[in-house]
């Protein structure tokens, strides 16, 4: 292991509360990872995944249990075993099968596979297209599988193609995915990923804790970047725990999924949230558009006014 790179935010948070210390520690290690789950997705606009999974498939360590979901009309599997060349050949074999064919609802296949790796240290690869299902509620199997499973994977998702990338609303599993940003080409991308999560050689982990004095100073945005992952997942909390997760996010300033969208638009509003009532004449208006149409329409109607009696005058004379 090497020497850990250690850096502390600090910040006076709004309210009656008092300032917060963080101590960030980034350091690169060889850390033991568990199995790894596939999920793709058979849409139209995965077929570039067809040749750009099987190349980087290479990228997994041997010996590490991996199993494979295919999502979608023509659902495939591969049950999860040890990386060997005989594994290696049955997943190619499922992918090489797969037929990419209009959009596809993943909820099915997320569902298989998360019965199939009930683990906390596992992680759920899930390559999938724009979705053009919006998740508004989980189908009863995939629902079932997130309320009622002992642990769940970490779910890591790679979208190929551009799009919509859809979630259940306030459902910690999805509001803490990973989502690696695509280069462009999805073989590099998909290797760098594959090694990470399934491969040996160490890499880079962050810790941020809070510090039992606020003794230190440094960057605000560390504390930031602390309290975003102490909210993530908070959107269905109830009670007390909404009522301190939203009262985090006002005074460290964050947009989470507990916090965000907020209208204030009284008095009242501004006092409920613990927030002060902003001036009137510090506070810039912008016309919205209907008014700037009717500032345009108006002037222009003044111009051709002005124009009309001059021209009269003119005539006049």
């Amino acid at each position: 292991m090497t020497v850990p790179l250690t850096t502390f935010g600090s910040m006076t948070m709004q309210g009656k509360a008092a300032a917060v210390s963080v101590e960030q520690r980034i350091v690169r290690k060889t850390s033991s990872r568990g199995p790894v789950m596939l999920v793709v997705d058979s849409a139209a606009d995965m077929a570039a995944i067809a040749t750009a999974l099987p190349a980087a498939l290479e990228a997994i360590a041997p010996g590490r249990v991996v199993g494979l979901v295919v999502a979608g009309d023509e659902p495939g599997f591969v049950m999860p075993r040890p990386w060997s060349r005989e594994q290696a050949a049955e997943v190619r074999a499922v992918l090489a099968g797969m037929s990419f064919r209009g959009g596809q609802d993943d909820r099915a296949g997320l569902a298989v596979a998360l019965q199939a790796m009930p683990r906390a240290d596992a992680t759920l690869l899930w390559l999938h297209g724009a979705q053009p299902i919006r998740f508004t509620s989980p189908e009863p199997a995939l629902e079932q599988a997130l309320e009622r499973l002992p642990a769940l994977p970490r779910l890591v998702r790679y979208q190929v193609a551009p799009g919509r990338a859809m979630t259940l609303a306030g459902n910690r599993w999805f509001d803490t995915a990973r989502l690696p940003a695509p280069s462009g080409d999805a073989t590099a991308d998909l290797r760098i990923i594959l090694a990470d999560v399934g491969g040996n050689a160490p890499r880079w982990t962050v810790a941020r804790t809070a510090l039992a004095r606020a003794a230190i100073t440094g960057s605000p945005h560390i504390v930031r970047l602390w309290a975003a992952e102490r909210l993530a997942g908070m959107g269905g909390s109830r009670g007390k725990a909404r009522e301190g997760a939203i009262s985090l996010a006002h005074r460290v300033n964050v947009i989470t999924p507990v916090s965000g969208a907020v209208v204030l638009e009284t008095v009242r509003d501004y006092t409920a949230n613990g927030l002060p009532v902003p001036d009137p004449d510090g506070v810039p208006t912008v016309p919205e558009p209907e008014t700037w149409a009717l500032l345009i329409l108006t002037g222009l109607a003044g111009a051709w006014l002005i124009k009309r009696q001059r021209d009269l005058r003119a005539v006049a004379a």
